[in-house]
């Protein structure tokens, strides 16, 4: 799965949320057994770890609330696409890396909060304000054009 092109990333994050029933990654990481967590982690975000076949993402405790969604989805996005690859973690330079596995995470969690019946149900508005809506950060938005 770790040579998914783009395409196939969208159509991935989309078959987990009807597969699911939801488009919540916190219920998706429910759902496959993965605990949650929320230390200080300083000025990391989040990271997802996997020691002794125990999953966990770890969210840090004074991340943005409204990016918390986000940085679940990014984690997610790690989990299924990136299983064997060593711990990572999510900081404010992830939105901006030019890692492959990062830029896959990114595209996996904006696919999958934001997808395409959303985009319709508010074409009124633009894609900057959806994604804000939905806790993606304004620099990760263009990912969806």
């Amino acid at each position: 799965v770790n040579t998914m092109k783009t395409k196939n990333i969208k159509r991935f994050a989309n078959s987990l949320a009807r597969k699911y029933n939801t488009h919540d990654p916190f219920r998706i990481a429910s759902l496959n057994h993965i605990d949650i967590y929320y230390p200080d982690i300083g000025e990391n975000m989040g990271y997802f770890s996997s020691v002794c076949r125990i999953k966990s993402i770890c969210i840090n405790k004074n991340a943005d609330p409204e990016l918390k969604p986000f940085i679940c989805a990014h984690e997610l996005g790690h989990y299924f696409l990136h299983p064997h690859a060593e711990t990572h973690a999510l900081n404010k330079n992830s939105f901006l890396s030019t890692w492959k596995i990062e830029h896959q995470a990114n595209l996996f969690a904006v696919e999958f909060l934001l997808p395409d019946d959303l985009m319709k149900e508010y074409s009124d508005m633009g894609i900057y304000d959806i994604a804000a809506m939905v806790g993606i950060p304004e620099s990760l938005a263009k990912l969806k054009i």
